[in-house]
């Protein structure tokens, strides 16, 4: 599979430009199809994508392992709320998420572990 072009992408009116200012796309305005306002949004949306994801290499994995987390932080939140157990449950999550994150997430996993460090004293 090829490489899509190197971040960061700019937009201009309806066309994506690359830092070398070399066009990437065009999101084709038409009276017909799209109002001019709709196909700003969606080169914005694009570029805002793209740039966003920068340094990741499959985003797409990625993303479903941080809507993985974000379940876990919501259902932890709701039985925290429910919980007697505070520290129990905390540890719970932070294990959890810990497990989901890999080495590119050197920082969060330390702070992970500083802070069940912290609930184990």
């Amino acid at each position: 599979m090829s490489k899509h072009t190197k971040e960061p992408w700019n937009i201009f009116a309806f066309e994506i430009y690359d830092e070398r200012e070399q066009i990437i796309a065009d999101c084709g305005y038409s009276e017909d199809v799209f109002t001019q306002d709709g196909c700003i949004a969606n080169a914005q949306r694009i570029v805002q994508c793209v740039n966003a994801m920068d340094g990741i290499e499959n985003p797409e994995e990625y993303m479903n392992a941080m809507r993985e987390v974000h379940d876990t932080l919501a259902t932890t939140r709701e039985k925290l709320e429910q919980s007697h157990n505070d520290n129990a449950v905390l540890t719970d999550l932070l294990l959890r998420i810990a497990q989901r994150l890999d080495a590119s997430n050197i920082e969060i996993l330390q702070d992970i572990n500083d802070t069940l460090e912290g609930l184990k004293r």
